[in-house]
């Protein structure tokens, strides 16, 4: 057993982990209405880099790693945030360095989109699940109207520039969300959620 300290200020919640082919381990939370941060640890348990991040009002949602062993971060978020590649306000996936925490790319689109689940396909895909609230998006294929409070979707982004390949969404007049996603060996896309009314996917 390993128990591997904050190594920031203040009293942090830890909401992410994940571990890169190499066995890179990455760490991701966040200080309430202050500070959301990722870090890498060593095998000792101690941090190698740290890398915080103001915001307004925003929350570090789901943690993977590509296929160089990165950290790749979803966020949701009302206020604005600067990882690196300038300033935006929403949603977005973010990817960091595994050597320096330092910025890679971001993935952009729209305050409104919540990225609350990432996976890899075996091919180098980005895939991410999640919703979408209170309004239209535009993940890359065409505006997805909304339809009631949350709406949820699961999208493809291919290779080293994330160029949208396709999605799934599905909207009622109350609440939809993904719940979990995972892809197989071939890159067929799995997942599960919850509808509040009968859809066509």
């Amino acid at each position: 057993l390993t128990v591997v300290p904050y190594p920031g200020v203040g009293a942090a919640q830890a909401t992410g982990l994940a571990i890169g082919a190499g066995g890179e381990t990455f760490v991701s939370g966040k200080i309430l209405n202050s500070t959301m941060f990722v870090f890498r640890v060593d095998d000792s348990g101690a941090a190698t880099w740290f890398a915080p991040f103001e915001y307004n009002a925003g929350l570090p949602l789901a943690l993977t790693t590509d296929s160089q062993s990165n950290a790749v971060l979803g966020v949701m978020g009302l206020g604005s945030f600067d990882f690196g590649g300038g300033t935006f306000a929403g949603g977005a996936v973010v990817a960091l360095s595994k050597s320096s925490g330092g910025f890679l790319w971001d993935l952009e689109r729209g305050v409104d989109v919540v990225p609350r689940y990432l996976e890899y396909s075996p091919a180098g895909d980005l895939i991410v699940g999640g919703s979408y609230i209170g309004a239209d998006i535009d993940l890359g294929g065409g505006v997805l109207p909304s339809a009631g409070y949350a709406e949820g979707f699961v999208a493809v982004f291919e290779g080293e520039n994330h160029d949208y390949r396709w999605h799934r969404a599905f909207a009622t007049t109350g609440s939809d969300s993904v719940a979990a996603l995972v892809t197989n060996l071939d890159g067929d896309v799995f997942f599960v959620g919850t509808v509040s009314d009968v859809v066509d996917l």
